[in-house]
This record gives C-alpha cells, sequence and structure tokens, in this order.
C-alpha cells in the first residue's frame, strides 16, 4: 500500500490524476474507487479530475463508511441506517413515551447517525458491548444499553464482518473493484486501516494524505 504525503491539496489531486491516467493491464470490468472525506470534496475532486483526464469512466467516488459497507455487507437488500433508525424509534417510544414526533425524530436520527460511526470507526466497541463487556475509556453507557436493542433487528452483523476483514479471517468483496484510492481522509480508524492493508494484497491501494509531515497523524 503507498501513501503519498504533501501539503498541498492541488499537489495531491494531480498526483491522482497521473494515477488515474495510468490504466496499463486493467480490466475494463473493474471500476476504480476513490475514497473521499465526505461529498463535498468528492464533488470538488470529481471536477477537476474530468478537467484534467476528458472523464472518469467505471469511476466511483465514495464515503469511507459507504466503502466499509460496500466491502463487508453480507445483505445487500438491507441498508444499516433505516434498519437501526425502526430499531432505535422503537426503543426510544417506549423509553420515552412523554416525546412528541416532531422532538423524537431529530434525537432518533442523531443516535442512528452516531452507531454509524461507530459502525465505521470503533466496530470493536460495539462488538463488545453486544457481549455486555464494558469499554473502559467510555465505562458502562446508555449506549452499550441501546446498541443491543439494535443489533437484535439487525439482518446481518456488518461490525463482525468488518473486524473480521480486519484481522483477515474473511475476504473483502472485490470482485467488481479495480483499484482503491483514499483522498485527503480527515482520519481513519485503525479497523479501517487494516482493512485496506487487507485489500492491499488482491488489489492496488494508495493513500493520499494531506499533511505537513509523513507521521500518521490521522490514525
Amino acid at each position: 500500500m503507498q501513501s503519498i504525503v504533501s501539503n498541498d491539496l492541488t499537489l495531491l489531486r494531480e498526483s491522482l490524476a497521473a494515477r488515474l491516467a495510468d490504466t496499463a493491464g486493467l480490466s475494463p470490468l473493474q471500476e476504480d474507487w476513490i475514497i473521499v472525506p465526505n461529498r463535498d470534496t468528492g464533488r470538488w475532486l470529481q471536477t477537476h479530475l474530468v478537467a484534467a483526464l476528458g472523464g472518469l469512466a467505471n469511476t466511483r467516488f465514495l464515503t469511507l463508511g459507504q466503502a466499509l459497507s460496500e466491502l463487508s455487507r453480507t445483505d445487500h437488500s438491507s441498508n444499516f441506517f433505516e434498519v437501526a433508525f425502526w430499531a432505535i424509534a422503537k426503543y426510544w417510544q417506549l423509553a420515552h413515551p412523554q416525546l412528541a414526533a416532531a422532538d423524537a425524530v431529530p434525537q432518533i436520527v442523531l443516535l442512528t447517525e452516531l452507531f454509524e460511526r461507530y459502525l465505521t470507526d470503533r466496530p470493536d466497541w460495539l462488538a463488545r458491548w453486544e457481549r455486555e463487556q464494558t469499554v473502559q475509556l467510555l465505562g458502562p453507557h446508555w449506549q452499550a444499553t441501546l446498541w443491543r436493542e439494535v443489533i437484535q433487528t439487525l439482518p446481518h452483523q456488518p461490525h463482525h464482518r468488518l473486524l473480521e476483514l480486519a484481522n483477515g479471517t474473511d475476504a473483502p468483496e472485490l470482485q467488481t473493484v479495480g483499484r482503491v484510492f483514499v483522498f485527503a481522509p480527515d482520519r481513519l480508524s485503525e479497523v479501517a486501516l487494516q482493512i485496506l492493508k487487507q485489500i492491499s494484497q488482491h488489489r492496488p491501494v494508495g493513500l493520499w494524505l494531506m499533511s505537513p509531515s509523513p507521521e500518521g497523524w490521522f490514525l
């Protein structure tokens, strides 16, 4: 896995464009993944790459959460946010019957987004909460109780799949993936980095890091 480090976002963009232009030996049936920190960065990058390359055939822009979901989801007909939302809504309504719907819905959305971030950044915490183990950093917490309610309704267990991908006991789904490029991440969890390292054993993986130094500040 290659890392390109610069404190100039334009240089990172030009370096990525040069790598994308080199398609020698690539199958037209496989797509390049460009993992971006957010949609705004993705739109900005896409605009400049199209201008530099004349087009972006067979290229997908994903956030890290979307990429991990694609790699780990065993049931593509289900959506983690939707399933978790309704599980939390049921629990929240019983726990707070006095809440009006106008007040409850934003809270449920916020809680669902919280667990989506845990799924990306700390699937190990979710697995420990499921086993009723406390996380020393947080201690006993209501989030653990709520997660145990959510996990009962999930048709699959994406947090376990992510941990299996990270430790190499399961293989990522890469049939349609040619190369993976991670552009200017805000941060990368240790689990996400380990998954990228596992992918790099099967596909080219590159990190384009915005940093004044090559130190691993982004972990």
